[in-house]
């Protein structure tokens, strides 16, 4: 049984530095890297024909990366959305991904750089939501499909949904609408007046308490104009132990899942599930915004990912 341990000891510090290294090498500034593009016309089921290059930028409010896509009306929507705690710009690649094959321009901000617990600082969010707002359009070029913004989207992951929760509320004009990953803790916070759509989990994962993260920012979102996706966390086995399959991290890369603040379920993350996750981004944005807003319009058609969808007076 030592052996066993000692064993699981070396697996796992060595599952540590290779996130690490994973952390280091996507840290470059302001370098642009093309996505792989398919050939031929962007299909329907295929948004990932749509996806750009991305972009990395340094100000004095923090650190950005874009997600310019490729394809994209004149006047597209852009989400801007705070990274986790004790997480980087460079942690939502497979997430951004996906959004950004729907058209949309997707900036992950880091409104704390190098400070891994400090993401929760509503000022200093809206500091640089306000500077991504000014400089977007310059980011994106001339030769950029979208010339104007649309709608504007805020929100992040844990600690950053609850600090765009909370600009929300001190500066209602911030956005259009709000969309967060699991925002952490939203309990103690007012309502805001925007629309918006969350994603949570059935269960605490990652010290995340689950009333007070989606369940409570839906909670405190207007009815009409409000939507969860629940996700039943479905316990498995992995390296780790009898873990849920999808949890707190999910949304991140696999390589930083191994290695984020000791929360980590050692599973990669299924590619359904960021596409679950951006095709109802896409189906609240169009049904709120350009068509009929409903239940069925919000529902994600072929979803993998096992949850369930509240809309405004359903209570999850």
């Amino acid at each position: 049984m030592a052996d066993v341990r000692i064993f699981l000891g070396r697996w796992s510090a060595l599952l540590q530095a290779a996130a690490s290294l994973a952390l280091v090498a996507g840290c470059a500034s302001h370098e642009e890297s093309q996505e792989s593009q398919e050939s031929g016309e962007p299909e329907a089921t295929t948004p990932s024909a749509l996806a750009g290059s991305t972009l990395d930028v340094t100000l004095p409010t923090g650190v950005v990366r874009v997600f310019r896509p490729a394809t994209a009306p004149a006047s597209c929507e852009a989400v801007l959305f705070g990274v986790g705690t004790g997480l980087t710009t460079s942690s939502y690649q497979s997430l951004g991904s996906a959004i950004n094959g729907y058209g949309y321009v997707f900036v992950v901000m880091d409104h704390a750089p190098g400070n891994a617990f400090g993401k929760a600082d509503a000022a200093r969010y809206a500091a640089l939501a306000a500077d991504v707002k000014a400089n977007l359009l310059g980011w994106l070029g001339a030769s950029s499909p979208c010339a104007g913004v649309a709608h504007w989207i805020v929100g992040g992951h844990s600690a950053s949904g609850q600090a765009a929760h909370a600009a929300a509320i001190a500066n209602p004009q911030i956005a259009h609408a709000i969309f967060s990953a699991d925002p952490y803790d939203v309990s103690g916070l007012g309502s805001v007046t925007l629309p918006g759509l969350y994603w949570g989990f059935s269960s605490t994962t990652c010290f995340v308490g689950v009333n007070k993260a989606a369940k409570a920012a839906y909670a405190r979102t207007p009815n009409p104009g409000r939507a969860m996706h629940k996700t039943n966390t479905t316990m498995t086995w992995a390296l780790c132990g009898y873990v849920p399959k999808y949890h707190h991290q999910s949304f991140i890369d696999y390589g930083l899942n191994l290695g984020t603040l000791g929360c980590s379920n050692c599973i990669q993350t299924p590619t359904s599930f960021y596409a679950d996750v951006a095709n109802s981004l896409n189906k609240f944005v169009v049904a709120r915004f350009y068509g009929s807003w409903s239940k069925a319009n919000l529902q994600v058609s072929n979803r993998s990912t096992p949850a369930t969808l509240y809309v405004d007076g359903d209570q999850p």
